[in-house]
C-alpha cells in the first residue's frame, strides 16, 4: 500500500507528518511525504535531514482583541494566508499532482486539506486529515481563531459558523479554481459543510487530556493524541539542544506550566516562555 502525506505550513504542521512517515517505514508500509515550498519529498525510512518545513508569509501586526476586533483580526488573517496560497497556487496543485500518482491513500494536513480534497474526489482515492487542534464545530469549545473566551454551548456552536464563514470568503475562489482545473462542480462552502462529503476520517492528533470534553465529533474524528517525536527523530531534526534562552529559563526554578499551540498566539501578552 502506497500512502502519500501531503503538508504545508511551518514546523507544527510538518513535523507530525515526518513522525507519520516514520510510523509507516515501522509498519512496513510505503509512505511519501510531499511539502511546500520545494516540493521535495522523504520516502518512508530514516526521517531524511534534508526536510524542509515550506514556511507561509507571516501575517505581521495583527491583535487579538475582543468583539468586532477580533473578527477583523481572523478576517486579515485569513486574508493573508489565502494570498501567499493564491500567489503559489498553480505550484502547489502540480505538486500535489505529482505526489499523488499511484497513491492508494491521501493524508493531508490542515493547510492542504480542501486542495487535498478536490484531488481526491477526481482521482477517486480515499482521504484522511489530520487536525492538531479542534478544527470542527463543537458545543464544548469556541473556535479559537475566533476568540478563546469560555461561552455556552449555543455561542460556541455561533463562532464556529463565523469562522467558516470569514475561511470560506477567504478561500472560496482558489478551492474552485482547483477544481475547474479538474473537472469538478463548483461548490459553495468548506468541505466541512458540504454535503456529499460524508463523515470523512478526521484524525484528532491532539490529547483529549488538554483539550477535554468533546464529546460530539463521532468515531470518524478519533482522537490519538500526539506524534510524539522520538530521539532520533530530534536528531534528525536538530533538535537535539535546547536554546540558550530555553536552558536560562529552566534553570531559573520553578516556573508555571505553559502549553503552546503551535501558530495559536498567546493571549497573555508575557508568556512565561516564549
Amino acid at each position: 500500500m502506497r500512502i502519500t502525506l501531503l503538508a504545508r505550513g511551518t514546523r507544527g504542521d510538518v513535523q507530525p507528518m515526518l513522525v507519520l512517515v516514520r510510523n509507516c517505514a515501522d509498519a512496513g508500509t510505503k509512505s511519501f511525504l510531499g511539502h511546500r515550498r520545494t516540493w521535495s519529498s522523504s520516502q518512508s525510512g530514516p526521517v531524511s535531514r534534508r526536510i524542509r518545513s515550506g514556511r507561509l508569509a507571516r501575517v505581521s501586526g495583527i491583535r487579538r482583541r475582543a468583539g468586532a476586533a477580533r473578527c477583523r483580526q481572523r478576517q486579515k488573517a485569513d486574508a493573508g494566508f489565502a494570498k501567499v496560497a493564491h500567489d503559489n497556487l498553480e505550484l502547489t496543485h502540480q505538486g500535489v499532482l505529482r505526489a499523488t500518482e499511484r497513491t492508494d491513500l491521501i493524508v493531508a494536513g490542515v493547510l492542504l486539506a480542501e486542495h487535498a480534497s478536490s484531488v481526491a474526489e477526481s482521482k477517486n482515492i480515499p482521504l484522511a486529515l489530520l487536525h492538531f487542534a479542534p478544527l470542527r464545530r463543537t458545543r464544548a469549545y469556541a473556535a479559537f481563531p475566533v476568540t478563546t473566551r469560555q461561552l455556552p454551548g449555543p455561542l460556541n456552536l455561533m463562532t464556529w459558523t463565523l469562522f467558516e464563514r470569514v475561511a470560506w470568503k477567504a478561500y472560496a475562489a482558489d478551492v474552485n479554481r482547483v477544481r475547474a482545473w479538474l473537472g469538478l462542480p463548483a461548490v459553495n462552502s468548506l468541505m466541512a459543510r458540504r454535503e456529499g462529503v460524508g463523515e470523512l476520517l478526521e484524525i484528532q492528533a491532539f490529547s483529549a487530556e488538554i483539550v477535554p470534553g468533546i464529546s460530539d465529533y463521532g468515531e470518524h474524528r478519533p482522537f490519538v493524541g500526539f506524534f510524539t517525536p522520538t530521539a532520533e527523530d530530534r536528531r534528525a531534526f536538530g533538535e537535539t539542544a535546547l536554546s540558550a534562552d530555553l536552558e536560562t529559563w529552566l534553570s531559573a526554578g520553578d516556573a508555571p506550566a505553559y502549553l503552546d499551540s503551535a501558530a495559536c498566539r498567546s493571549r497573555t501578552r508575557k508568556p512565561p516562555c516564549a
